[in-house]
């Protein structure tokens, strides 16, 4: 082989090798025109306690709250419509603003890889993780684990499952 023939085959390697690399590189940030981006309106809410009922309220009194607290808190927990999101808007840019009949508040967001697990404010002590089990042009489900947000301890899981419309 001569001189020219070897350098244009490690030219055509280095080619190779740069198309290859720059195929595997992960994108940051939202993808853009992503479905999920939009304003979604809450349709319904499904809350799961667990322990639920009598067996919450005993468990709430163990933790320090008396018994009135304990059955106003454990009642709030089995009441679909307390803290329930009226809207969320999923910015492009990887923000969000959630829309509440108190107000609003606004975070970042970001998916997984494939696009089925919704981090909010990821690495922040309000941190919260959903998963999309339902995402079509018009039809959002998310199943969120409030366990932590909702204040309740490891010793109670909650858990909502929250099925919305693209406006």
């Amino acid at each position: 082989m001569n001189v020219i023939t070897k350098r244009f085959g490690a030219v055509l390697a280095l080619l190779a090798v740069l198309t290859l690399s720059a195929c595997t590189e992960e994108e940051v940030g939202p993808k853009p025109n992503h479905k999920l981006h939009a304003k979604w309106e809450t349709v319904s809410t499904i809350p799961s306690i667990t322990p639920s009922g009598n067996a919450l309220v005993s468990l709430l009194i163990k933790l320090g709250y008396d018994g009135g607290e304990a059955e106003e808190l454990a009642a709030s927990y089995q009441d679909p419509t307390v803290g329930i999101y009226k809207s969320i808007e999923f910015r492009s840019d990887g923000k969000y603003i959630v829309v509440e009949e108190e107000g609003s508040f606004s975070g970042d967001w970001e998916l997984n890889e494939d696009e089925t697990v919704i981090t909010f404010d990821k690495g922040k002590s309000d941190q919260s993780i959903g998963k999309l089990t339902k995402l079509t042009d018009t039809e959002l489900i998310l199943e969120m684990d409030l366990t932590k947000i909702f204040g309740a301890n490891d010793v109670i899981k909650y858990f909502l499952v929250i099925t919305m419309k693209k406006v």
